[in-house]
């Protein structure tokens, strides 16, 4: 079962209306909300009613299920350093990622006795 977490939610309105090139404003007004509603669901504030997510999945042409955090999304990939060590990391033969988890260990766990 998907937990609903409103700012995940938040953040993916916010990316996507930002890469549509949208403001709060423009947004609000083609689904039917006040920009101060935007705003809120952006910041995590409040969670949009079923009838508002599935219009804003319309107008952001993106699925419910990418809203509510229901599908894998690059918002894993915090910046674009990490989003190319990924993307690396998937071309890797199976043994070279084990061989670069145990590494990837090692350095977390130096990490944490500093």
């Amino acid at each position: 079962m998907v937990q609903i977490d409103p700012k995940i939610i938040g953040m993916r309105i916010k990316k996507r209306r930002e890469s549509l090139g949208l403001s709060q404003k423009d947004l609000a007004t083609q689904i039917q909300v006040s920009p101060p509603a935007i705003n809120q669901y952006e910041k995590g504030l409040k969670t949009p009613s079923t009838e508002t997510l599935v219009r804003l999945a319309s107008v952001l042409d993106v699925s419910v299920d990418h809203l509510i955090g229901a599908t894998l999304s690059e918002d894993i990939l915090v910046d674009d350093e990490v989003a190319d060590a990924f993307n690396l990391f998937k071309s890797l033969s199976f043994q070279q990622r084990q061989y670069a988890m145990a590494h990837i260990r090692f350095l977390a766990q130096d990490k944490e006795g500093n």
